[in-house]
């Protein structure tokens, strides 16, 4: 795990933007730019877990900051992005009509 000058450790937090037919998945951490620059090149996972069955839809790696998942052929529900990165892990939900 990185620790940043000042000493906190990033916090990596998830954005879902709906897009058509998806959503754009942004990876970021929290209150810091330097970390966040640094994920330019970084490989992380992606897994989407439906909330009301809990089983494991997808998962895949990622390279960089953002990814875009399509969401056409999913089934109506609640579902929750997990991203984890450096062994730290962040949570979305999104919801699929």
């Amino acid at each position: 795990v990185q620790v940043t000058p000042n000493g906190n450790i990033p916090i990596p937090m998830l954005e879902a933007n709906p897009i058509s037919g998806g959503y754009e998945i942004l990876l970021t951490y929290e209150n810091d730019e330097e970390a966040t620059r640094s994920l330019t090149d970084k490989e992380w996972t992606l897994n989407v877990v439906n909330a009301s069955s809990s089983e494991k839809e997808i998962s895949w790696q990622v390279k960089g900051q953002r990814t875009t998942i399509s969401t056409a052929n999913w089934k109506q529900g609640v579902y929750v992005l997990q991203g984890i990165v450096d062994g730290q892990e962040c949570t979305k939900k999104i919801v699929v009509k």
